[in-house]
């Protein structure tokens, strides 16, 4: 079984996952989940083939904000960062695993980096398909510091202060924050809109309409 190793407490439902990814691969000793780690030098993750260990950084999730920007709230967007650099990485030693001479370079040629993204995307994309977002309580020390920065935020950024009301609701996408960063035609937003309005997709919070992660991150 693979050794975790928790610098800051980890949720349950990540460690879960980072077990059932590492199972079966020989390459993968130890995972490491901390905070602001040296040896991540800023990024969500690396894996460390001499070591045969991943390390995953959640203090550096806080400031990722590649799904906030194209819909996303800030909540799921901070924890579905999280789930793809494990995925990433797992990858990155799966491709060790099977070419084992991959451990000579330096850095890896593109495609082996394009297969560790789409491993990301689909772990993401696969975990979304059954779970919600577990609650700031079962966040562990993540959860703890996303308390921290949604009460200063609660002036400035409002929408995201109130996010876990919708989250309890399976929430992940407001429909406004969708339409504006991806295109669709008139009818499709129409679609969209009569769509959640009857249940078939989405969720709706009093008035409010969003997307689900899972139809989020399939878009």
């Amino acid at each position: 079984m693979t050794q975790i190793i928790e610098m800051e407490e980890v949720p349950a439902a990540l460690l879960k996952v980072a077990q059932q990814e590492a199972e079966d691969v020989s390459t993968v000793d130890a995972i490491v989940f901390g905070a602001f780690m040296e040896i991540t030098a800023g990024c969500l993750g690396t894996y460390a083939p001499e070591l045969k260990t991943i390390y995953i950084d959640m203090g550096n999730a806080l400031h990722e904000k590649a799904l906030y920007n194209t819909g996303m709230m800030f909540i799921p967007n901070v924890w579905y960062a999280i789930l793809w650099a494990l995925g990433h990485e797992v990858e990155h030693a799966r491709q060790l695993e099977v070419e084992p001479k991959l451990i000579e370079f330096n850095k890896l040629p593109q495609e082996y980096e394009d297969a560790a993204m789409q491993a990301g995307e689909d772990l993401i994309l696969e975990w979304s398909e059954a779970h919600n977002v577990p609650p700031l309580n079962e966040l562990g020390w993540i959860g703890k510091q996303l308390i921290v920065m949604l009460n200063a935020m609660y002036t400035t950024h409002p929408d995201i202060a109130d996010e876990t009301d919708y989250l309890a609701a399976g929430a992940a996408a407001p429909l406004s924050a969708v339409l504006a960063h991806h295109e669709f035609t008139e009818r499709g937003k129409r679609f969209l809109i009569e769509d959640i309005d009857v249940g078939k997709i989405g969720v709706k919070v009093g008035n409010e309409r969003f997307l689900t992660a899972n139809e989020f991150l399939g878009l």
